[in-house]
């Protein structure tokens, strides 16, 4: 049936694995299967990736011909179910159409394909020194169609307005395949219908944004409140007088208290309001605001904490943590009754004692953004279902006060009459009929509430059902099929249950964007979110066994640690990856048949080059007789205070043989009393860790208990992936008797104590590449940057990501050996990051980089020279 549209995007940008596909059939929200069996008739059966209008205009076409529904998805980032499929068919995936089609600074004009995720696209524009006029507080992962698609106010927005005034043009693809491009002022009312209409009636392929120019002044304010009121006064003068801030935000107590319980363990905070000003003027706007907050009885904070809160714009899901479920309805309300919607709401959270907690946005002179959240456990089922139906209270305590919902999809279409007057909803109905009469552009949703038959449900019946708090609602409930019990696999992965972090998941996407693995296979169930999401599935029991495109994810992953980073509710993903490959090898279905020979040579060699142990000392003659280094002490027989623990990678592999030259050399140079344990040096089990052989434990502590047996005080090695281990992991099994130190932290030390010293220039430009195992997981990043800019003549240019942002070479968590060919893909892009520099000299502190990297130089033609910082140091000696 799929074949012809196989044809059109080819077979890599279409799925039809079941697995998959549930990746698509939800978005952020966590909704009762029970709600969704109402409503879902069947999943999708396809999932299809085009990357241009003219493929999509022909999977509508034969779609249309065929009658097959389609939904369409951006980022997945919203939370009223616009984007689930209700009929089966055909998801569109526009994540591949993300290119920035032209930017032009004289016109202040961008085209970008739909697929451009917001803050990507902002920060190539900062390079020219434009600014998009307003975006999503889910920059990081919402893209520019799935907003204009979904909402349009966000920061900025008060400001300069809806997005909807921000388009020049958009090209569409209608129903039945049609291609048009739509002209602002020309074409506006087409336009319109395509803004919050959550692809109902086309397909957004192209945009044109109007820009700005990046602001010559800056300001932040943060002002605290000692009340909620206070703060609410604030926000309803403000647009009383002439200012024109870019961003007004009001977060009451409740939300601050909670969020400086996560944030410092403090337990009374203050209501607060950031302010950003962004014009080219803004001393007289920044004094009249710190005029107002005065008389609202408000105090400003320092500047350091304005800039931590207005950093932290992209984080409302933060408090998420404590749920370790949230929910949250979302209104726009007028200004003028905004208190009063205040009281009468906080009165329904008391009476249900839940603290209330608010966001408010001003969004424009007269209107108000207001989101309420309030935390509960989705793992409690009843308690969930009765805190889920409060949603309701809210959203009519707002319509009775003039409110409108943001957003309809399913969940809100209930309400969709009070989101559009009712000539525009008329309007629409029409316009749908007239250029998607088959009904094959999201159906299900949007107009009215439907079940699964394609019954709408009147909003006189819901409200019946909502009255005394959802009791017939509840009833109603209690009817339909009760969920199948659990399979007997629910006994074998009860340590996930241990992972609360599973369902304080905001499922935001964040952790997408910064995937290197999911940038190269570009499939939901790759990125963090998609394998916590399978995780969750297991635990549901619906499964009876672990299927093999489950471990297959869980192994698709460099445990890079990026998604840490940037994860809302602060989840040790890297942890949560770990657990599940060791439990994965308890159960013998884990770690893949690609790491069998790796685990083998560990386990019987002590090294995962299957190189026999005699040859582990190798090294020492050759740089002995190769690279000036002199005889250097066998721990075992000498005692010395400094053990350099060399590592696998430098002992045995040929191509970074000279990380062990350099070390040893620079080492005795600066007179430091050392040894090394030769053939009796063992392997740290960092791969054995990494890809969870349940050996882990026994093999390390085998390193452990000999290395703790010789009295050193310090173990040096130039490995990062040893020294995380030793760091990190070995504390969990035993008491370490040493402190164990990368290189380059023992080198800045020997700097300092005047042990080191450079007498020679290096004229070289040199980039710095951050590896995963001693920057985010270990917090190294100032050393080697320290060190690389104390050498004479050494010009260090940092690469763009870089940090705690830097990208992963893709060589680590077993990952190179079980996907070899997508890990040089991934380092050859890092290898082009570097290019970019300008810098002659590519230089790291791990050998697995180092090895992964000087691959992707060879594989791509670079011109670029791969170092360990150990050989720059050399140079300077």
């Amino acid at each position: 049936m799929y074949e012809e549209f196989i044809e059109i995007v080819g077979s890599d940008d279409a799925s039809f694995d079941s697995n998959e596909i549930k990746q698509y059939s939800h978005d952020i929200a966590s909704i009762p299967l029970l709600f969704k069996d109402i409503v879902q008739k069947k999943p999708a059966e396809a999932i299809l990736r085009p990357e241009s209008a003219d493929e999509i205009s022909r999977i509508l076409k034969l779609a249309y011909s065929r009658e097959i529904p389609i939904t369409v998805r951006g980022a997945g980032s919203s939370a009223l179910g616009s984007i689930i499929p209700l009929r089966g068919g055909i998801v569109i995936d526009l994540t591949k159409m993300n290119q920035i089609i032209e930017i032009s600074s004289k016109k202040k004009l961008a085209r970008v394909q739909p697929g451009i995720v917001w803050e990507k696209f902002d920060k190539v524009l900062a390079k020219k020194e434009l600014s998009v006029l307003a975006y999503p507080t889910s920059a990081p992962s919402s893209t520019v169609g799935g907003w204009i698609s979904t909402g349009g106010f966000g920061v900025g927005s008060y400001k300069y307005g809806h997005i909807k005034d921000h388009i020049d043009y958009i090209e569409v693809v209608y129903p039945q395949g049609e291609i048009k491009k739509l002209k602002s002022v020309k074409d506006d009312n087409q336009i319109e219908s395509l803004i919050g209409t959550e692809g109902l009636f086309g397909i957004i392929t192209e945009i044109a944004l109007r820009l700005r120019s990046l602001p010559k002044s800056i300001a932040t304010l943060y002002f605290n409140f000692s009340d909620d009121a206070s703060a609410v006064k604030f926000l309803e003068e403000l647009p009383k007088t002439d200012m024109e801030p870019f961003f007004v935000k009001l977060e009451n107590k409740n939300y601050n208290t909670l969020l400086s319980k996560i944030e410092n363990g403090e337990t009374s905070v203050d209501a607060s309001v950031i302010v950003r000003f962004e014009n080219d003027e803004i001393t007289d706007q920044v004094f009249k605001a710190r005029e107002l907050a005065v008389s609202c009885k408000g105090r400003e904070a320092d500047a350091k904490t304005a800039l931590h809160h207005w950093e932290n714009r992209f984080y409302p899901m933060r408090l998420k943590k404590e749920g370790p479920s949230m929910l949250a309805a979302e209104l726009i309300l007028p200004l003028k009754n905004l208190s009063l919607c205040l009281a009468k709401v906080q009165s329904i959270f008391e009476s249900n004692n839940i603290k209330m907690m608010t966001e408010l946005h001003l969004i424009g002179k007269e209107e108000i953004l207001l989101m309420v959240t309030y935390l509960t456990d989705e793992r409690d089922k009843e308690k969930y279902l009765n805190d889920l139906l409060l949603v309701d209270a809210i959203m009519r305590t707002g319509f009775k006060l003039k409110g409108k919902p943001y957003g309809t999809g399913i969940w809100n279409s209930f309400y969709v009459k009070k989101r559009f007057p009712k000539e525009k909803l008329s309007s629409l109905k029409k316009l749908k009929k007239e250029i998607d009469p088959k009904n094959i552009l999201n159906p299900g949703k949007f107009f009215s509430f439907q079940t699964r038959y394609g019954i709408s449900i009147p909003p006189f019946l819901q409200s019946i059902g909502m009255l005394g708090n959802g009791k017939l609602a509840k009833l109603g409930l209690k009817f339909l099929p009760k969920e199948a019990s659990p399979s007997q696999l629910i006994e074998k992965i009860k340590e996930l249950e241990e992972h609360p972090e599973l369902w304080s998941c905001a499922q935001c996407g964040f952790c997408v964007s910064v995937c290197p693995v999911y940038e190269e296979i570009g499939w939901e169930s790759v990125a963090g979110r998609g394998k916590i999401f399978l995780m969750k599935e297991l635990l549901s029991g619906k499964e009876k066994e672990i299927p093999p495109e489950y471990i297959s994810r869980a192994y698709q992953c460099t445990t890079c640690g990026a998604c840490r980073e940037v994860c809302q509710t602060d989840i040790d993903t890297v942890e949560l990856w770990e657990n599940c490959r060791k439990m994965f090898g308890k159960m013998g279905i884990g770690p893949l048949p690609q790491h069998e020979t790796l685990i083998k040579s560990i386990k019987s060699y002590d090294n995962p080059l299957q190189q026999p142990r005699t040859s582990r000392d190798r090294w020492v003659r050759n740089a002995q007789r190769e690279a000036g280094v002199k005889k250097i002490k066998d721990i075992s027989i000498e005692k010395a205070p400094i053990l350099y623990h060399v590592g696998c990678i430098a002992s045995f592999d040929a191509n970074v043989k000279e990380v062990a030259y350099n070390t040893s050399y620079i080492l005795q140079q600066a007179g430091v009393d050392f040894g090394i344990l030769g053939k009796k040096e063992l392997c740290c089990a960092s791969t054995l860790k990494r890809v969870g052989d349940p050996e882990f434990e026994n093999v390390a502590r085998k390193t452990l208990d000999l290395y703790n047996s010789l009295g050193v005080e310090t173990v040096v090695t130039s490995c990062s992936g040893c020294f995380k281990t030793f760091k990190k992991d070995y504390p969990l099994l035993a008491k370490i008797n040493f402190k164990p130190m990368h290189i380059v932290e023992f080198l800045e030390k020997l700097i300092e104590e005047g042990k080191l010293k450079f007498t020679k220039e290096v004229n070289l430009k040199v980039t710095y590449h951050d590896p995963c195992h001693l920057g985010r997981h270990a917090g190294v990043y100032e050393t080697p940057r320290k060190i690389l800019k104390a050498i004479p003549g050494v010009e260090l240019i940092e690469m763009e990501k870089n940090r705690e942002n830097a990208k992963c070479c893709g060589a680590g968590g077993g990952f190179r050996i079980a996907y070899p060919d997508i890990q040089n893909k991934i380092s050859v892009k890092r290898v082009k990051d570097a290019e970019e520099t300008g810098a002659s000299e590519l230089v790291s502190t791990c050998p697995f980089c180092y090895s992964g990297l000087l691959t992707a130089i060879t594989s791509s033609g670079s011109k670029l020279k791969m170092r360990d910082i150990t050989e720059i140091i050399r140079m300077a000696l």
